[in-house]
């Protein structure tokens, strides 16, 4: 018998999705392998996997640190921002992943607004 998990997806299938969503948000593998195993799966969904304040600091330091670019962490907050498998834990991760997927509309990142960021997702605003 196949037990289904998300819109009709086997538990193997969302298992899957869940492990790939697990390697765009931690980095585990190299992002354009990780967005193109994730173009095998729907946009919409049930929430799967979150978003931590942790995840988000974390790429932020990679950026500050010189370790990612700034078109990485744009790109990384674009294959996150609008996808409804992953979640946020509060609506300041929320306007975080906007902000660093939207840089025409929000500035471009620089050290100056990664040091924000940061300092807006820790608990009550200290870096």
């Amino acid at each position: 018998m196949t037990v289904l998990g998300v819109h009709g997806e086997n538990e193997e299938r969302t298992a899957l999705r869940v492990e790939v969503l697990t390697d765009v948000i931690t980095c585990r593998r190299p992002l354009s392998e990780s967005r193109q195993r994730l173009a095998n799966f729907g946009w919409d969904s049930a929430p799967l996997v979150p978003v931590t304040t942790d995840d988000l600091s974390a790429v932020i330091r990679s950026f500050i640190d010189g370790n990612v670019s700034a078109g990485f962490v744009e790109e990384w907050a674009e294959t996150l921002e609008s996808r409804e498998d992953v979640y946020f834990a509060d609506q300041v991760g929320e306007k975080v992943i906007f902000v660093l997927a939207n840089p025409a509309l929000e500035g471009e990142l620089g050290t100056a607004l990664a040091r924000e960021l940061l300092a807006a997702l820790q608990p009550w605003g200290a870096s």
